[in-house]
């Protein structure tokens, strides 16, 4: 299977068909979101380097932080067909090569599938009284 890295940098769309299929294998889209967050933030590091992660869904309702905050910043808001999803935020003390950000921005791409998938469930559950807030 291929690293994050390696799937950046395929561009024809039969591999970028294969990259999502990949991904999709990598990413379940059952987890909870912190869970599915977690999983993306150790998936990435093996890729690109940084001192600190942090993920957050609506204000208050769902923070992911693990590092020390550096100088330099590389911040997206993630959206799906106009729904947010969140903004990731990553932090180290050397700026982040063009490059790297390209790695970052293709594994934000497939992760926004799996968390559609895992705000819609959890808005589910919520609206039967099963979900918790993270």
């Amino acid at each position: 299977m291929k690293s994050i890295e390696s799937l950046a940098f395929d561009y024809t769309d039969e591999e970028n068909t294969v990259i999502q299929e990949q991904t999709n294998d990598r990413l379940p889209t059952t987890l909870p979101i912190d869970e599915l967050i977690c999983l993306f933030a150790n998936e990435l590091e093996d890729s690109v380097e940084y001192d600190s992660f942090e993920y957050e869904y609506l204000p208050g309702e769902i923070h992911f932080f693990r590092g020390v905050p550096q100088l330099h910043t590389c911040q997206y808001m993630i959206n799906d067909s106009g729904m947010e999803l969140g903004k990731v935020t990553m932090t180290r003390e050397l700026p982040f090569k063009e490059e790297e950000m390209v790695v970052v921005e293709r594994a934000l791409g497939a992760l926004s599938i799996h968390l559609t998938n895992a705000i819609e469930d959890r808005s589910k559950l919520e609206e039967i009284g099963l979900g918790t807030s993270s």
